[in-house]
C-alpha cells in the first residue's frame, strides 16, 4: 500500500493546526488586551480660574501641589532658560552675577503666547523668591527676545544659592493679568542659617526707595469674600506720609504655588477675592532697585452658616 497521501496529509494537518494555534494566540493577545478606559478629567480642567472681585472663586483642591510647578491653576505655562552676562546658555542661575532669564508663556492649550500687554511699566515682572524667604528680588523686561520670537528676557542678580520659585507676572493682549511660578535652583553658597519664613512678615515693606504698609478693608480678610487692598507711603518711626499707588500685588499661597495678580485702579486700590484659608505671601515691584516688596496676609475661614 503507498503510505505517501496520508503522510502529506498528515504532515498538512499539522501544518494547518500550528498555523491555527499561532492565529489563536494573536486572538488571544487581542482578546486579553484590556480595554481602552475612558481619559480620566484633567485635574486642571476641573480648576478654579483666576479670582475676580465679584464672584468668590471655588476653594482650591487639596490634590493640587502647593509649590511652584511652571502652570497655574488654570492650565497656563511658563518655559525658562538662563544665560550668563555673556549670552552663553547656563543650565541655571548662578548667585552674585547677573543671569538673563529667557520666558515663554504658554496658554492653556499650550500655544506660545507673543503678544504680550503691559502692567504698568512692563510686559514680564520676575520675582525670584528663596524658598525660607531670606530674599526676594525682582527684574522686569519688554519687548521679544528678537523679531518673531515669543520669549521674554529679564536679568535679574541673585545674592546667594539655593532653592527659590521663580514668579512670573504677564498679562496676555486682551486678556487679564497673571502669575505662573516655577521652580528653580540658584548656584552658589548656601547659607549657614535658615530665612527667616513666611511668618517673619507682616504688613509693613521695605525697598531700596520705599518703606510701605499694605492695608485691607475689612480688616479680617475672610475666604470667599472680597477685600479692598490699599498702600500707604511710611516716613520715619512708621509715621504715614499719604496713600501710595502700587502699580499691582501678587497673592501667592504660603508655598508659593499659585496665585493671583491684583491692578491697582484708578483710586488707588485693588480687590482681591482670596480663594482660601491660610498665610499669603504678597510681592510687589519696587519704584526702583531690585529689591522686591513683601509682605504676609492672612485670610480666615468662612464662619459656618
Amino acid at each position: 500500500m503507498n503510505h505517501l497521501p496520508l503522510r502529506i496529509a498528515a504532515v498538512t494537518a499539522l501544518a494547518l493546526a500550528a498555523l491555527a494555534q499561532d492565529g489563536c494566540k494573536g486572538c488571544q493577545k487581542e482578546a486579553e488586551a484590556p480595554l481602552a478606559k475612558p481619559a480620566a478629567p484633567s485635574k486642571e480642567a476641573a480648576l478654579p480660574g483666576p479670582a475676580t472681585a465679584v464672584d468668590a472663586p471655588a476653594p482650591v483642591s487639596p490634590e493640587v501641589y502647593p509649590g511652584p510647578r511652571s502652570e497655574s491653576l488654570d492650565g497656563w505655562r511658563i518655559t525658562t532658560g538662563f544665560a550668563n552676562a555673556h549670552d552663553e546658555a547656563q543650565s541655571q542661575p548662578s548667585a552674585v552675577e547677573d543671569t538673563k532669564v529667557f520666558v515663554t508663556v504658554l496658554d492653556d492649550k499650550s500655544h506660545p503666547i507673543g503678544r504680550l500687554a503691559k502692567v504698568e511699566r512692563a510686559e514680564l515682572h520676575l520675582f525670584v523668591v528663596a524658598r525660607d524667604l531670606r530674599h526676594a528680588v525682582y527684574a522686569f523686561g519688554n519687548g521679544p527676545v528678537k523679531e518673531g520670537a515669543d520669549a521674554r528676557v529679564a536679568t535679574i542678580h541673585m545674592p546667594g544659592g539655593g532653592d527659590h520659585a521663580m514668579i512670573a507676572v504677564f498679562k496676555p493682549e486682551g486678556g487679564a493679568a497673571r502669575v505662573v511660578s516655577a521652580p528653580v535652583t540658584v548656584k552658589g553658597v548656601l547659607p549657614e542659617v535658615m530665612g527667616p519664613g513666611l511668618g517673619s512678615l507682616g504688613p509693613r515693606s521695605k525697598s531700596e526707595a520705599e518703606h510701605v504698609a499694605l492695608l485691607s478693608t475689612p480688616s479680617q480678610i475672610i475666604a470667599g469674600k472680597p477685600v479692598v487692598l490699599a498702600a500707604q507711603d511710611l516716613g520715619p518711626a512708621d509715621k504715614p506720609k499719604g496713600s501710595l499707588s502700587l502699580p499691582f500685588v501678587v497673592l501667592m499661597n504660603d508655598q508659593m504655588g499659585w496665585g493671583d495678580v491684583v491692578e491697582w485702579d484708578a483710586q488707588g486700590k485693588g480687590t482681591w477675592t482670596p480663594r482660601q484659608a491660610g498665610d499669603y505671601l504678597v510681592l510687589a515691584p519696587p519704584t526702583r532697585g531690585s529689591t522686591a516688596l513683601t509682605f504676609r496676609l492672612h485670610v480666615d475661614v468662612a464662619p459656618k452658616q
